[in-house]
């Protein structure tokens, strides 16, 4: 307690040195930067944040042709909720302009305990159309200042003209370790032809279309559930191998498409959402798992779990109707009662629309500047801000999977109504530097242009990295000889669930559950 007490005063310190340095008055050739508040997350008061931040930006952005404008000037275009902190790009862009300033600086800080997150953005107003940079940094209460004072000159340098997204691919790529993290992925400038070497493996005899973990039954240790199509297979982890501890059958006239697990509603234990395919729709039921199945509820519609190392799940729900499988506006959903779930809120209208399987946050805790990350409608990766705006895009389509049903036919019967489930996105620090990756699922079709069959036979696994306000691609895998159909990280051990792509329609199947450490 009396380190942490230390190091806060150590930043509080370092911070307001520079509050005697005051900017110089500004010339006619100065370039003009609206400096907001930012906001502030904090799990105790930290009232010298706010002000210490604002004096380490002020000494280190004045001068050599940049003018910080003064409180003079900003204070009477600012709201109640503006000094709060602005976050929002649409805001940030109305007081600059109101200023005449050429760039905004704003964002939020997140403290929780002795760890920091910065997410803090820079607008650039000199071009035709606003440029947005958004820099992201996590750090211990020790880092704090240095990593700080980065992007403060990073700032300066897009002031510069300089481009700090090729800065940082060219860092990222001479930081990489030599070594293939997890035995698994190498940068992607690398060979193709890598060997990969999982900690362990086993086959399972069906095709494997859905995975996830979870601690269903409290004892603190994880549950595999591996699902097909007929039946949910539920394995506990002994070693190299896997124990069958329970299976779940389907029903009569019913497939399962996807699971996953999560403790939403608090009580120590995972519950499992499985959904399935019956008639022209969806349905999704809730499972308790102590050893036996007990079902808890059941509803019309696609329920996931969304999961964050360190923060709560989350529940989503999206209805499905029997002429549209996927309709409307994704919700959260909360528990009232043991057996009942209600919608919290609704999330936004995603441009260009999201699949709502591969939906995740990739960074939950910063309620009211939450962003989204998923595949749109033509599977591309995008990141979405909080109104559903398309902040970045990939350059290409990816994802792909095997996982999907046929229902009917389209409505102009030319070809068959063919639903797909791509694999989860999930966020994990697979290189163990303190930061977190973007996994994805790109998987190969066999046949590239036909509407018809999209038959997965190879498949890579793609490890991005948030950067400014995008992603930058970071480490590949090579090429499995697998349909990845589902991933998961579960204490540091990643997990792919992986078919063998056949033209076939009869017998056993052929799955692997695959895990590197």
């Amino acid at each position: 307690m009396k380190i942490r007490s230390f190091l806060s005063h150590t930043i509080f310190f370092f911070l307001l040195i520079p509050i005697s340095f005051f900017p110089r008055p500004g010339s006619a050739a100065d370039k003009k930067v609206a400096l907001l508040p930012f906001v502030i997350y904090s799990d105790k008061p930290r009232a010298f944040l706010g002000p210490g931040l604002k004096s380490m930006f002020i000494s280190r952005l004045s001068g050599e042709g940049i003018e910080v404008i003064g409180d003079e000037k900003l204070s009477p275009l600012l709201t109640g909720e503006d000094r709060k902190g602005v976050s929002s790009a649409k805001r940030a862009e109305e007081l600059a302009r109101a200023l005449g300033a050429d760039y905004a600086i704003f964002g939020s800080i997140t403290s929780i305990g002795t760890s920091y997150s910065l997410d803090l953005s820079i607008l650039d107003l000199t071009k035709k159309k606003p440029k947005l940079t958004r820099v992201s940094k996590t750090m211990e209460e020790d880092q704090f200042i240095p990593k700080l004072a980065d992007v403060v000159y990073d700032f300066r340098a897009i002031m510069a003209g300089v481009d700090i997204r090729t800065q940082w691919a060219r860092q990222a790529a001479a930081t990489s370790k030599k070594q293939s993290p997890m035995g698994l992925f190498y940068r992607p400038a690398g060979p193709q032809d890598r060997q990969y070497r999982p900690s362990g493996r086993v086959r399972i005899r069906m095709d494997v279309m859905g995975f996830d973990t979870g601690d269903l039954n409290g004892d603190g240790e994880p549950e595999l559930l591996v699902m097909g199509r007929k039946k949910l297979l539920i394995y506990n982890r002994k070693g190299n191998s896997l124990v069958l501890k329970d299976t779940l059958h389907h029903s009569l006239g019913e497939d399962f498409i996807k699971v996953s697990a999560g403790d939403v509603n608090g009580d120590g234990s995972a519950e499992i959402y499985l959904v399935s395919s019956i008639g022209l729709r969806a349905q999704s039921s809730v499972w308790e798992w102590s050893g036996r199945f007990r079902k808890v509820l059941k509803m019309t519609g696609h329920l996931q779990v969304v999961k964050a190392h360190g923060f709560k799940p989350v529940l989503l729900f999206q209805e499905s109707l029997i002429n549209r499988y996927f309709n409307g506006r994704i919700a959260i959903m909360v528990y009232d009662g043991p057996r009942k779930l209600v919608r919290k809120r609704l999330l936004p209208e995603f441009k260009k629309g999201v699949q709502f399987y591969t939906l995740t946050f990739p960074e939950p805790g910063k309620r009211g500047t939450e962003e989204y990350l998923g595949l749109n409608q033509n599977a591309y990766l995008c990141l979405w801000d909080r109104n559903g705006s398309i902040l970045w895009q990939s350059d290409k389509a990816v994802g792909g999977t095997n996982n999907a049903i046929t229902l009917g036919t389209t409505f102009d019967a030319a070809s068959p109504n063919i639903i797909y489930f791509n694999s989860r996105i999930i966020s994990a620090d697979i290189d163990n530097d303190g930061k977190k990756e973007i996994l994805l699922v790109d998987n190969i079709r066999l046949v590239e242009h036909l509407q018809t069959l999209r038959l997965i036979v190879k498949s890579n696994l793609v490890a991005y990295r948030m950067e400014g306000a995008g992603l930058v691609s970071t480490l590949r895998t090579p090429q499995l000889p697998y349909c990845l159909t589902d991933i998961q990280v579960q204490d540091g051990t990643l997990f792919l669930a992986a078919q063998k792509g056949e033209i076939k329609l009869m017998g056993p199947g052929s799955g692997r559950i695959i895990w590197f450490e």
